[in-house]
């Protein structure tokens, strides 16, 4: 005899659109899911294609042998761009044919929004459009974006999630973005007769692509088919009127799409659960800092993530994942102290306050910060703070971006024979000048230097160290985004580094690592040393 008093199973169906013709869009999705699989907390992930395989119907069998006859949630992630007629029309009809080939009286389905619907995916698209403005040195304002949805008349949702990123992008100083279709109006080429602006980004709101990336938008803008070349940086085309265009790459070949996908998902996984909160809350909450760790939610402790799950209020950093965020409770507070040079941020002071009042109203606080809380992340002022107003407080570290960046581009900072100690600073200051970099002087001559916040200043921290006396031929690596899926790397020299990553489009966050460890991969260090030993320089 079963007992129903226990949680339910949890499966994940990944349902995406798929092609029959496109095998690299279906192999960008089987390669999403694969990742997703290691982030959600469902007891299995399965993947279902609208078209090619393996089918809706094949998937679903799937789900119903993994339940073997258990009490089961199947949560549908439709892996698509919008609420068009595959994801509101299609897509449960299959469910529903498939589900009644099976006695699947113990199995009940819960469909989540869309992939393409999250608001990350304007962060996403933001964040593609400003890395193409830089490798072409165009300046926002001079440059329009047009966001190509497929779209279709046989639903008029389908181009509701592509004009809510084109309006939130909107805010964000271009000379103009306006969403376009391929099956639905306006076409692309309405729109782009409408635009003012010489220079165009176009970012295909598409999973796979194909021969609409490939073909189909290049013809509305007047051009020719383009190279279908995955790793080739997007060329500027130039039309007739002198106007030029740049085309991304689907939105499907970001890998960060992943991740977005598996916070809907653990989201719904909570959503599900047969969760149990405390009847009472103690008179006096507790407070704890939680180190985020660098980027990747999965490098979060365990001790960590723990707390997060038990919070009823979260204070987190604006660096802070999605995918984190999930793994609080549904009912948890989650309030966004994130501080940012260019937006309206929390005071220290403030941040302090409000840890200090939700305790004090009887909540479990979680304050939780990026990288490690006492690697220059104000912890100690918070912990200080708390304990003057009497509450009790705890700390969990977490990994430091200045240890995982180098890491996760293969760079060991102690390297044997190479660099015998190491530093970590901050390009920051405590007066907040924009500019002053001399406090790393001190630092000039350390083997490995790990500095933090530092990519609005590489310049001036180049020109610093060559001052003080550091070789211009040191070598100096950059790694954007360190332990995420679409961490880049860009090594140079103290001479070149600056225009390297200008050059790359290198966007904050950014571990810059400055010595002659930022030339080795942990491949290279063994040669190194060999050469070491044998009494040649490296």
């Amino acid at each position: 005899m079963t007992d129903e008093r226990a949680p339910a199973r949890q499966i994940l169906l990944i349902a995406a659109h798929g092609s029959s013709t496109d095998e690299r869009a279906h192999a960008q999705v089987l390669g999403h899911t694969a990742r997703i699989a290691t982030l959600v907390p469902h007891d299995v992930t399965i993947t279902g294609f609208a078209r090619g395989t393996p089918s809706i119907a094949d998937a679903m069998s799937q789900c119903v042998k993994s339940a073997n006859g258990a009490r089961s949630v199947v949560t549908v992630l439709p892996f698509m761009t919008s609420a068009g007629h595959y994801a509101t029309q299609v897509l449960p009809r299959r469910l529903r044919d498939a589900l009644d080939t099976h006695d699947a009286a113990r199995i009940s389905i819960a469909t989540t929004a869309p992939v393409g619907s999250s608001r990350r995916i304007a962060t996403l698209l933001q964040r593609r459009a400003l890395r193409i403005a830089a490798l072409q040195r165009w300046s926002p304002a001079d440059v329009a974006i047009v966001i190509v949805g497929h779209g279709t008349r046989r639903q008029a949702t389908s181009r509701d999630t592509a004009m809510a990123h084109a309006r939130s992008l909107a805010r964000h100083g271009w000379n103009a973005v306006q969403a376009a279709f391929i099956d639905d109006d306006p076409t692309i080429a309405d729109m782009v007769a409408t635009l003012r602006a010489r220079q165009v980004i176009v970012l295909p709101f598409l999973i796979g692509g194909g021969a609409h990336h490939l073909i189909d938008i290049p013809e509305a803008l007047g051009f020719p088919e383009i190279d279908d070349r995955a790793d080739a940086p997007p060329a500027p085309m130039r039309d007739a009127t002198g106007r030029t265009f740049v085309l991304d790459a689907p939105i499907g070949s970001d890998e960060t799409l992943a991740d977005i996908a598996a916070t809907i998902a653990s989201q719904a996984w909570l959503r599900n659960a047969r969760t149990r909160r405390p009847a009472g809350k103690s008179q006096r909450g507790t407070v704890h800092l939680v180190g985020a760790g660098p980027g990747a939610p999965d490098l979060i402790s365990l001790r960590g993530r723990r707390a997060l799950s038990r919070a009823d209020v979260v204070l987190h950093d604006r660096l802070v994942s999605d995918a984190l965020l999930a793994m609080a409770r549904p009912d948890a507070r989650l309030i966004d102290v994130g501080k940012e040079s260019s937006t309206p941020q929390s005071s220290q002071h403030a941040i302090n306050a409000m840890l200090i009042a939700e305790a004090q109203r009887g909540n479990r606080v979680v304050r939780l910060k990026g990288g490690d809380p006492f690697v220059f992340g104000r912890g100690s002022e918070e912990v200080d703070a708390c304990e003057a107003a009497g509450i009790r407080v705890r700390v969990t570290p977490g990994i430091s971006s200045a240890l995982a960046g180098p890491a996760a581009a293969g760079i060991a900072v102690t390297a044997r024979h190479i660099s015998r100690g190491f530093a970590v600073v901050t390009a920051s200051t405590d007066s907040g000048e924009a500019h002053s970099v001399e406090h790393l002087v001190a630092f000039a001559q350390v083997d490995t230097l790990v500095v933090l916040m530092g990519r609005g200043r590489l310049q001036a921290i180049c020109a610093m160290l060559i001052d003080a006396g550091r070789d211009a031929d040191t070598p100096v690596a950059c790694i954007e985004r360190a332990t995420l899926p679409d961490q880049r790397e860009v090594r140079g020299t103290l001479r070149t580094i600056s225009q390297l990553a200008d050059a790359a489009g290198i966007l904050a966050p950014v571990v810059i690592v400055i010595g002659a460890t930022a030339g080795t991969s942990a491949m290279s260090v063994t040669e190194a040393q060999t050469l070491t030993e044998a009494g040649i320089s490296p």
